[in-house]
């Protein structure tokens, strides 16, 4: 304990490793080789050496806490949240705790469970930018738009000049039906930092919306001279391309797009439009069924791939296809969160140090 006081972290694991080896129903000798292996970043062989603690005396939370954080350095969220909500049951409340299992729900994925976490973390520390922009995100990526708002122009407050703030300010607006509100927010952003990931993306998308296909075009053109690796952004200039008739403009920039990402089905399905008209009906009919691959319910690629066996005279085929199209409906378009699912933010980074051991 006088090594561990004293910092001396790796002479400390040794006498705690023997100790622990020499007593192995030692509660005290186990949870304190899991304190200081976790001191020294050996976060799997820390969890094991609180598991064999705790298995010794179940429900002790300074331990579970402990656990919990280093599930949580490890990325291991699921674990993370099990324990924090074990110690959290057992301790008064902990502002720790109510901070770390945001965060944990954050980097689950789990934002509709994030939302009160967060909420109490920054009701408690209101200064927190890092904090205010989780919940923020959190708000937006559970659909709740009218608290999402008011985070973010909490966190305009507290950072005028944010890039960030300003974008999830309009995406707030826009998942409140606020296009133009949205878009003054994206420029703003744009204007506050023109390198920021995706803000011509996110501005480009909105006046796309708008069938503002000018300004649309050019900002997805900045968005890829940001990020020549931007998928959506030349998916999105080659749906502009074919809207204007320009089939080998559009097709260039979505099989740019499909090379770059799989996933994108809005993309097969526009090269699905442009291979037909080239007449070139084998790669039509190709991209038209991963479209309906990516997405069985939306009917626009069914409708499409009918159309063109009905060209060709394949009248049974076509059936199938315009029946399924009966059967479905187009979903509302997407709002800009929904596009801009990037990674999540990196706010997690430090979460603080553990806690003292019993």
């Amino acid at each position: 304990m006088q090594l561990t006081q004293e910092g001396k972290f790796q002479e400390a694991k040794q006498a705690w490793t023997e100790l622990a080896g020499q007593h192995p129903s030692d509660f005290i000798a186990q949870a304190n080789l899991g304190l200081t292996l976790a001191h020294l970043g050996q976060y799997p062989e820390a969890i094991g050496a609180y598991r064999k603690a705790l298995a010794l005396r179940p429900h002790q939370p300074d331990i579970e806490l402990n656990l919990g954080l280093a599930e949580f350095k490890q990325g291991n969220f699921s674990a993370a949240i099990s324990s924090f909500n074990s110690a959290a049951t057992a301790k008064p409340p902990d502002p720790r705790l109510e901070t770390l299992l945001g965060m944990s729900y954050f980097g689950e994925g789990d934002f509709a469970k994030a939302v009160p976490h967060l909420t109490a973390a920054s009701t408690t520390n209101p200064s927190s930018r890092e904090l205010h922009y989780m919940l923020a995100e959190s708000c937006l990526r559970s659909k709740q738009p009218g608290c999402a708002l008011s985070e973010s122009q909490r966190l305009l407050e507290l950072d005028p000049d944010s890039a960030e703030a300003h974008m999830l300010l309009g995406e707030a607006f826009d998942g409140t039906g606020k296009t133009k509100e949205a878009i003054a927010e994206f420029t703003a952003a744009a204007a506050a930092n023109p390198a920021q990931p995706n803000v011509h993306f996110g501005l480009g998308y909105l006046y796309w919306k708008t069938q503002d296909l000018e300004h649309a075009s050019s900002e997805f053109q900045k968005e890829i001279q940001n990020d020549p690796n931007s998928a959506q952004s030349h998916a999105y200039l080659g749906d502009i391309a074919y809207r204007d008739n320009e089939n080998d403009a559009a097709r260039t920039e979505l099989q740019k797009a499909i090379a770059l990402r799989h996933d994108l089905r809005f993309a097969y399905f526009d090269l699905g439009c442009v291979e037909a008209a080239r007449k070139d009906n084998t790669a039509a009919i190709a991209a038209f069924q991963e479209a309906e691959r990516l997405d069985p319910s939306e009917p626009d690629a069914h409708y499409r791939l009918g159309r063109l066996y009905m060209s060709m005279g394949e009248k049974q085929k076509a059936d199938a296809e315009f029946l399924k199209t009966k059967s479905l409906h187009q979903k509302e378009q997407e709002s800009i969160i929904d596009k801009m699912q990037g990674p999540k933010s990196s706010n997690t980074a430090n979460p603080g140090a553990e806690a003292n051991s019993n």
